[in-house]
């Protein structure tokens, strides 16, 4: 009497989808090159963004003498 029921496949039971199910795979040497590259190449190109690149603000280019003198990008 000790019948085991299989359950149905239930898509929505999260357990499901666990990623300890998923197989192990060893990394590429460009995977691993793109562990080590990519935090300081994010940095870089943080700083490149910000500093270097004098990105407009939309309302800048819209409107530029709407502000008047007293704009802090007008200083100057």
């Amino acid at each position: 009497m000790a019948e085991q029921v299989k359950a149905a496949f239930d898509p929505l039971d999260m357990n499901n989808y666990k990623i300890e199910k998923l197989p192990k795979m060893q990394k590429s040497k460009f995977e691993i090159w793109m562990a080590r590259l990519g935090g300081p190449l994010a940095i870089i190109a943080f700083v490149w963004i910000c500093w270097f690149c004098h990105i407009h603000r939309q309302h800048q280019s819209r409107h530029p003498g709407r502000h008047g003198e007293q704009a802090p990008w007008r200083a100057g």
